[in-house]
């Protein structure tokens, strides 16, 4: 599925025409703002990004496949630079998941606390993450 995103500055402006570029091009679903592009808040861009963000939990759950290249490729990628490898590494089904669950906590910033509590003395959370959870 395609999915676009359109912008104008202001409400004198039309976005009939990117909307139109954008369906001929295939877009299924767009998502528009009417803001200028000092504007740091953009609804439409917020809810675009959301929208395209894959929830690999649930996708897990309901059975259906993730992939795993992007993390193999990645995992490969380091590891060749750090040990000068010639061959790629194979990945199971299980290892690929479990890596990724690892980043996707990393990403996240889950992976500290995760870590905490099974280790109290594990590295402290940074200053403004203390004064939030206050």
């Amino acid at each position: 599925m395609l999915v676009g995103y359109a912008r104008v500055s202001t409400p004198e402006q039309s976005l009939n025409l990117q909307q139109d570029a954008l369906a001929r091009a295939g877009c299924e679903r767009m998502f528009t703002d009417v803001a200028s592009g000092a504007q740091a808040e953009r609804p439409g861009l917020s809810a675009a990004l959301t929208f395209l963000r894959l929830n690999y939990g649930e996708r897990w759950r309901q059975g259906e496949a993730v992939a795993t290249g992007f993390v193999e490729s990645t995992v490969n990628a380091v590891v060749s630079k750090r040990m000068v490898k010639k061959q790629q590494m194979q990945w199971t089904p299980k290892g690929s998941h479990l890596l990724l669950q690892v980043r996707i906590r990393v990403l996240n910033g889950e992976l500290d606390d995760l870590f905490r509590e099974c280790y109290p003395s594990f590295r402290t959370p940074p200053i403004e993450t203390r004064t939030a959870a206050a």
